[in-house]
């Protein structure tokens, strides 16, 4: 019995013994374990760069390699990979642990949603910084609330962060959506919910919609009776004289008939409701003035009719599309040539070519007149671009570069041609999508970022459930 006892207290010494030399030892599994997990998140960062893949699919092995390491530290502390990485001893890929979590991770959910889609991508180029609020900016500004509109993402468009304080932007740029769509509950809602002032600004708007689209003239002739002011009577012939200039081209050019035309900005419906321009125009101005003067010399030069030298800028811009649409080019040697050009005639000359497949004369007249300061490159470029998407010579295709190599360096002059292609009627995309190349160009690496503003939207866009 007493021996027994003795053997009873030297096996528990034992067993104390070993527990007490092994204890804080990792089991060689669990350093096995740690350091695949390391290897694999090491190996995704080194090996997945921004430049070959798209954000999501970088994002998606990114954050399992953060969750990898917070496994590590988490379950596997005791061993070798653990210790090193709670010294910071170890990177993964090119960057500090800390550095990879708090900052790359957050900058990298950016460029994620940055590259969503055409509007993401346009609101990324935007939102880029600049000195102050010019023309290009605010351009850019009603592209994307324009599409978000025709989109009928009206909540969104609507609380799009003002631009300058300018609510009446805003409101104007969605309200012509709303009217071109034929939105009347929107339409209505927006001329409840405005000032007398801001509404002086929406009646020549709803004018114009009218009368483009196609709603009966009774309603054009209730509008006026209610609303007789100039603007609003020159903003109806205009829509007139563009809807006329539609109708008459696609016969003119002997497309298959249908019941609307769909353009970039607006479709046409109803095509059976005409208008006589020439006898509006005499009854809505008795005594012509320079501006009605303008939209009757712009129709009569879209019919064939070319304007005098002295003639307003849009005429002469008519006749070019008239001549570059019936391929009658020789018309257009002159403007070509010419030594200067009002800066609409230029872009729509430009436009034109393009339009019609020549690429090559287009290009050649495009860098005469940036040599002739005539257009900047980036006008002169994004008139090439205009034309090309309109083009049923030779439609374009969209491919994973094709916005990034665009010859445009100011990006909200680039975010208007990935609005005005988003609302084209026949869009073509193949292959990968071409936001990631945007983002990369605009805004590539991930050197000295600095620590995102939101702490809660940096821990989030770092997690990784654990696997």
């Amino acid at each position: 019995m007493v021996l027994r006892k003795h053997l009873l207290l030297s096996r528990l010494a034992s067993f104390y013994l070993l527990a007490s030399l092994t204890c804080g030892a990792a089991e060689p599994t669990d350093e096995r374990e740690a350091s695949m997990l390391y290897s694999r998140a090491n190996d995704a960062v080194s090996n997945i760069s921004e430049s070959a893949y798209s954000y999501a699919y970088i994002q998606f092995y990114w954050r399992r390699a953060q969750a990898n390491i917070d496994r590590i530290l988490r379950v596997y502390p005791e061993t070798e990979t653990g210790r090193k990485l709670a010294a910071g001893s170890l990177k993964i890929g090119a960057y500090d642990l800390n550095y990879f979590r708090e900052r790359l991770l957050p900058r990298l959910e950016e460029k994620r949603l940055a590259a969503f889609d055409a509007v993401n991508n346009a609101i990324f180029l935007y939102n880029r910084e600049r000195p102050g609020i010019d023309a290009e900016k605010t351009a850019a500004f009603e592209s994307i609330v324009e599409v978000l509109s025709a989109q009928r993402r009206w909540s969104e468009a609507l609380g799009f962060p003002l631009l300058n304080d300018d609510r009446g932007l805003l409101i104007a740029t969605v309200f012509r959506v709303a009217a071109r769509l034929d939105n009347s509950p929107l339409v209505a809602e927006l001329l409840a919910n405005t000032t007398p002032s801001e509404q002086t600004r929406l009646w020549p708007i709803l004018g114009e919609a009218y009368a483009l689209v196609g709603r009966p003239r009774s309603d054009i002739t209730k509008l006026l009776d209610e609303h007789p002011g100039e603007e609003v009577r020159l903003a109806v012939l205009s829509g007139m004289v563009e809807r006329e200039i539609r109708i008459q081209r696609v016969a003119a050019l002997r497309l298959p008939p249908s019941d609307e035309i769909r353009t970039v900005h607006y479709t046409l419906k109803s095509l059976d409701v005409r208008d006589d321009i020439e006898s509006v125009a005499r009854t809505f101005f008795p005594t012509p003035n320079a501006a009605a003067t303008s939209l009757v010399e712009r129709y009569r030069a879209a019919q064939g009719s070319k304007p005098a030298s002295p003639a307003a800028s849009v005429a002469h811009a008519a006749f070019i599309d008239y001549a570059a649409d019936l391929e009658k080019f020789e018309e257009l040697t002159a403007y070509a040539n010419a030594r200067t050009l009002p800066k609409v005639v230029a872009q729509t000359l430009v436009q034109a070519y393009h339009r019609a497949g020549r690429f090559d004369d287009g290009k050649a007249v495009q860098s005469r007149l940036v040599a002739a300061k005539v257009l900047t490159p980036d006008e002169a470029e994004l008139a090439a671009f205009r034309g090309r998407i309109e083009s049923s010579e030779v439609p374009l295709t969209v491919r994973p570069t094709t916005f990034s190599s665009l010859a445009i360096q100011d990006p909200c002059v680039l975010a208007v041609a990935l609005m005005d292609w988003s609302l084209t009627p026949n869009r073509s995309i193949r292959g990968a999508a071409p936001w990631d190349s945007v983002v990369y160009r605009y805004q590539p690496g991930f050197e000295n970022l600095p620590l995102p503003l939101s702490k809660e939207v940096g821990e989030a866009s770092a997690t990784e459930r654990p696997f």
